[in-house]
């Protein structure tokens, strides 16, 4: 049996789409978007987090919900960003979404992304291709 692949059921997930219903050219153009997105590191979990900030930032387009290949197009502008386009790293508990964030201990959980403890985190995991 295939290993499930999150990355593919997030972007479908974001899109809006169920997999027995995508045509072969949809399947296509979604296998290339995965190839981009896979190629500058991205999860699933950023999947998740890029495609909520699709719908705020394209308010006009949030009833149309971000193809694969829109997701993968805009991806670099979908960074949350701080003055002047500087990334932004919280000052609470980290925004980002991560399953290999450590179990903690009393200073709270460690997050490898923004290499800080948050004191505060909820660790978020994409099991089974559903947050939990």
């Amino acid at each position: 049996m295939r290993e499930k692949d999150l990355l593919f059921e997030a972007v479908l997930r974001v899109a809006g789409w169920s997999e027995s219903e995508l045509t072969d050219s949809a399947r296509g153009r979604t296998n290339r978007a995965l190839k981009e997105l896979r190629a500058v590191g991205a999860t699933p979990e950023e999947v998740l987090l890029r495609g909520r900030r699709y719908w705020k930032k394209y308010p006009n387009f949030a009833s149309r919900r971000p193809a694969p290949w829109t997701l993968a197009s805009h991806w670099p502008g979908l960074v949350e960003a701080g003055p002047m386009g500087a990334p932004v790293v919280p000052e609470g508990p980290c925004e980002h979404l991560f399953s290999d964030m450590d179990d903690g201990d009393e200073r709270g959980r460690y997050c490898p992304r923004c290499k800080s403890w948050q004191p505060h985190a909820v660790q978020l995991k994409l099991i089974d291709g559903e947050m939990a």
